[in-house]
Order: C-alpha cells, then structure tokens, then sequence
C-alpha cells in the first residue's frame, strides 16, 4: 500500500508524492513600506488585504505611491499575494493568483509575494489547502495582530507529485475556478440589471404615507430554548446565526429573543445608518436579538417585493429619513420611533407596485437559482481540495 498519496488523483499517475520544504519550490517576498506623505493620486498601486475579494484582485479600494520602487518589489505574472499579517484571524492566510494586469503594482508590508519556481498552480492551490491552514493556524496563536512569519513559511514542508501531475492539478482546478468566477459575474450582473430596471422607474400618480400606516410594531417572544433558530439581520441581508457560529453558542440564553416571521420586517436601531433593514422573505419563523425591532407590513398598501427593493435601493428607508425635515436626528445613536413613524414616503398605486413586485420576484428567483449553481461549485471545489492533496 502507497503512502503519501491523495485520496482523489488522476488515473495515469501512481508515484508516491515525495516531502518537500516549501522554500525549495518558491520564494518569499515582503513587502512595501510607505509613508503617509508617500501616498498620492498618481504613482503606482499598493496591493493590500482589501485588495484580494473571492480569491482575485479587486481594484475598488486602492492605495497609490509616487515613489522609486525596486525592481525586486514589483509584480511578476503568477506570482501568488498573500497576506500574512492582520488584525483579523480570519484574512490572514487569503490569497490571490497574479497576472499580467497586476505586473504595473507593488504590495503592502502586512503582504507577501509567493513566487512559484514552476510555472504551473500547483503552490497556489496548495496554500488554498486544509494542508497548509491547518499548518499555520497552529501558529497563529492568539494575538491581537495574526501573522504568517517568514519562519513559518521556511519551515513549512509538503507533498508533491512529479511535475506532469502538478501541472494537471492546476490546470483542472484553474477550469473549475474559472467557471466559478463565470458564474460569480453572471449573478452580478443580473443584480445589476435588476438594480438599474427597477430603481429608476418614475410613475404619473404617486400617494404619500407614513411609515406607521405601512408598518405595525410587534413584540413577540421566545419563550423557550431552541424553540427556533436564531437569526441575524446585517446590511448584506438576514442569516442563520448558526451559519457564522457553533451551535451551542448560538441557542444559549435565546429566551426573550423577539419572533420574526415570514415577510416581516427587520431592522436595528442602533445600525440603520448602515443599510442594516430586511424583510424576511427566506424563512417561515425564527428569533433574533432583542434588541432588534419588528414589523408587520401592510399589503393593501405595499406589495412585499416592492418595498424589499425600495429599501435595498439607493433611495433606501434612511435616505427617506435623512432627506426629510427631521433631518439625520431620526437616527444619531438609536432610532427615533416618533420621526420614523411620522417619516412620509411615496409609492404608487398598489395594482402597478403588484405588477413590478411580480417581476421583481422572477428576477429574484433567476437569481437564487444561478446562486444555487454557484454554491455547487464552490461545495464541488471545497470537496476536491480536500481530497486531491496529501
């Protein structure tokens, strides 16, 4: 029986893999120190943490420099960014594949650049491995500041397979990258039609209300421990709280928790100002913090599906509010319930927001259906990772 050989591997390779230190397959990098006065409009771009968003270079948060760099600190093509050195646990170790389009950037000093002596992924998809987390997580410890040392990647060893499957292991898991960056784009992209269709449409007839005529407080409670699961409202949506964290911890103390249900709405008092309002339109009941507040909503007045897209909009609920006469007021540290209610809103006839209500929902169901088809591939990705390395 072979030892040191993955569980899932292509069918024409049988040699063991043979152990390796890393430092003997690639080199490492530190980078960039700067300055504040460095720092300017023009000059060359910083590559941070922020920087790497899904594995791949994301240009919307930028730093750049007008100073010399050092040809040793500017990007090659297929050089691996990591970063090794942040406040949080959770970025340290993130990673991005670097290609020509990269090779006019520098990267920061919480950064560092892996260069592969190979030309194929294989090192790049090993750092994206339970192997190597799990090397360096026992290293982390638990600092303030989380770093990858220079140590901890010299001393780090691995398997490897001869080059021809190195080769093969990239190429086939660079295909299915590809098709989940596709797949990502595709999604984006109906969010954005959706966006643009349904945020501009301007209507001859628009009836004005308050809020308190569209939506009705309730105070529910849980009244017993794990009656329901938990449920957290954030600006980017409302999750299972057990999604983010260990059961246990999510069902302790959970009696008082406000009931939210179905086609509810939900919002925090003390994090509207961040877009922090849903309405639940994912679950058929569950609990959340108390300190929470929920709504029922009036359909003779607002379709659903309109007003979830009215609030997610630019013109969302707290632009209403900070537009209005009572000014930012309604919302300083904690909401004010008086100017919230009395806080006036326009919409139009109820039959044309059922209409568009319809069709946004289709839109939302397109969408939730391509995300099920990414969410495959990703489960795909995670599963093969697992098994394709030793």
């Amino acid at each position: 029986m072979k030892m040191n050989v993955p569980k899932l591997r292509f069918k024409e390779f049988n040699d063991e893999w043979k152990k390796d230190f890393l430092n003997n397959n690639a080199i490492f990098l530190q980078g960039l120190t700067y300055k504040p006065n460095d720092v300017s409009n023009k000059g060359i771009i910083v590559l941070r943490s922020s920087n790497i968003q899904n594995s791949m270079i994301d240009y919307n948060d930028i730093v750049k420099v007008n100073i010399d760099i050092s040809p040793k600190l500017r990007i090659r093509e297929n050089d691996i960014l990591m970063c090794v050195r942040n406040g949080s646990k959770n970025l340290v170790g993130k990673t991005a594949w670097l290609s020509n389009n990269e090779e006019k950037c520098t990267w920061g000093a919480f950064m560092n650049v892996i260069r592969p002596l190979k030309r194929n992924k294989f090192i790049y998809y090993y750092l994206n491995s339970n192997y190597f987390y799990n090397y360096i997580w026992k290293d982390l410890g638990t600092a303030t500041v989380n770093q990858i040392t220079l140590k901890t990647l010299n001393d780090c060893k691995l398997f490897l397979p001869i080059e021809e499957e190195q080769e093969k292991i990239g190429t086939f898991l660079s295909l299915l990258d590809k098709k989940i960056e596709l797949q990502s784009k595709k999604i984006e992209a109906l969010k954005l039609y959706k966006k643009g269709l349904f945020s501009n449409i301007t209507y001859d007839t628009m009836q004005k209300f308050k809020l308190e005529d569209i939506l009705q407080e309730q105070n529910e409670k849980s009244t017993v421990i794990n009656q329901y699961d938990i449920l957290s409202s954030t600006a980017n949506g409302l999750f299972l709280q057990s999604d983010y964290f260990n059961k246990q911890a999510a069902s302790e103390n959970n009696i008082g928790y406000k009931i939210l249900k179905r086609n509810q709405l939900v919002l925090s008092p003390q994090n509207l100002w961040m877009g922090n309002i849903n309405i639940n339109d994912k679950y058929d009941i569950g609990i959340v913090s108390p300190s929470y507040k929920i709504f029922n909503i009036n359909t003779s007045i607002v379709n659903i599906q309109y007003f979830n897209n009215l609030i997610h909009t630019p013109r969302a609920l707290y632009e209403y509010m900070i537009s209005s006469e009572q000014g930012a007021s309604i919302v300083r540290r904690n909401l004010n319930m008086d100017l919230f209610n009395s806080t006036i809103i326009k919409l139009p006839p109820i039959n044309i927001q059922n209409k568009i209500g319809k069709n946004i929902y289709l839109f939302n169901r397109l969408t939730e259906l391509e995300s099920n088809k990414l969410n495959k591939l990703q489960k795909l990705k995670k599963g093969l990772m697992q098994n394709m390395f030793v």
